[in-house]
């Protein structure tokens, strides 16, 4: 299975229901909405984790990972009408034992997400940030 997303020429919708993090310099043609964080971990160990954390979300569902490129893809439905959101992960060497990561949510489907698809990245990330401090 492969969940790559080109990073580097992924283009950002005008529509606001959707979410990115990246670090400075990985997409070439969109403005990430969050820089991401450089973390002292190995892209391994964060892959793991970032894994983790989505198999435990309610409604969410694996459709794709490539571990030896530290990518996932997956989907997770809404409560009430059960849209789909999707979601793109990779994390990236940034040094001997550092990595940082590069995310992105969107509605599949409507115009508006009322801050949806922000509020579950930043959870997840608040979620890996702890994980990773836990060691």
């Amino acid at each position: 299975m492969n969940g790559a997303l080109d990073f580097s020429s992924l283009k950002l919708t005008h529509k606001p229901n959707q979410f990115l993090v990246a670090p400075e310099g990985v997409c070439q043609k969109a403005k990430p909405h969050l820089i991401s964080s450089i973390y002292s971990a190995s892209p391994e160990q964060v892959y793991a984790t970032w894994k983790e954390i989505i198999l435990q979300a309610p409604r969410t569902e694996l459709l794709a990972e490539d571990p030896g490129n530290y990518t996932i893809e997956a989907v997770q439905r809404s409560s009430l009408f059960r849209f789909k959101d999707r979601i793109n992960f990779a994390a990236f060497a940034a040094g001997a034992d550092k990595c940082t990561i590069a995310v992105y949510s969107r509605s599949l489907v409507g115009y508006s997400d009322m801050g949806a698809n922000k509020a579950r990245i930043g959870n997840w990330l608040d979620m890996l940030d702890q994980a990773l401090a836990n060691g």
